[in-house]
């Protein structure tokens, strides 16, 4: 039984260039009259018996022309396609031998335009390393700042408040236990050093000026972790 839901008509809106597209038209439309035709005979084709000799003749002849259509189709169908790959790999082969031709010296000049960016690039990748190294040694995490790109009197500004932070926290820290007493007839103990107290250290003009220079570089107040003071830049005071 045929297929009801199949198209019975050529497509006419194939989006081709004209030329290809009258061409195909021309080629399928002459087979699809035919077909036309053989079906309207074989719907009226009634085999009414075993004995209907001349239906079952008339069915035959019918089914053998469409066929020989069916077969032409196809043999065409192929040939057609067949030129159509033949032409995309054309293309192909041509649009590969330019690409090839243009990407290796597409490379090699992207390379030399950069060669400034990449010298930046290694540059930054080099002060970095020592800035980090730098801050590091003060007691300080590197990694809230973008030591990259910060300009050098910046940077001085933040080193110094973080060496001053670290050396405040360094003589505030508690004093280590006194030394056994020396036994009978030995040196003399040297005199014990003097000792200031954390907010004495702390709070000296030099180190209050740089905390507040290193809150205003954080952009956030920094919390004394000895008096619970509070230091900002001077702009948010």
């Amino acid at each position: 039984m045929p297929d009801q839901d199949h198209p019975k008509e050529l497509p006419t809106d194939l989006q081709l260039a004209d030329g290809r597209e009258a061409m195909l038209k021309a080629t399928f439309s002459p087979f699809m009259i035919e077909v036309k035709e053989l079906i309207a005979r074989a719907s009226m084709v009634k085999v009414s018996g075993i004995e209907d000799t001349d239906a079952m003749g008339q069915a035959r002849e019918i089914r053998l022309k469409l066929k020989k259509i069916r077969t032409s189709v196809e043999a065409r169908r192929k040939d057609l396609k067949a030129n159509v790959l033949r032409e995309g790999k054309a293309i192909d082969g041509m649009a590969n031998v330019l690409k090839y031709l243009i990407v290796p010296h597409e490379k090699e000049l992207k390379e030399k335009e950069e060669t400034a960016k990449r010298h930046l690039e290694e540059q930054q990748s080099k002060l970095l390393a020592q800035r980090s190294e730098e801050l590091r040694a003060v007691g300080c995490n590197p990694s809230g700042f973008d030591l990259k790109t910060m300009e050098e009197h910046t940077y001085q500004e933040l080193l110094n408040a973080m060496t001053a932070m670290h050396k405040a926290k360094m003589a505030a820290a508690p004093p280590e236990p006194p030394a056994a007493p020396a036994p009978a007839g030995g040196p003399p103990e040297p005199p014990a050093a003097v000792q200031h107290s954390p907010v004495e250290v702390l709070h000296s003009n030099e180190s209050t000026e740089q905390l507040n220079k290193a809150a205003s570089l954080y952009n956030n107040p920094i919390t004394c972790p000895h008096c619970g003071g509070v230091f900002e830049s001077p702009e948010g005071a």
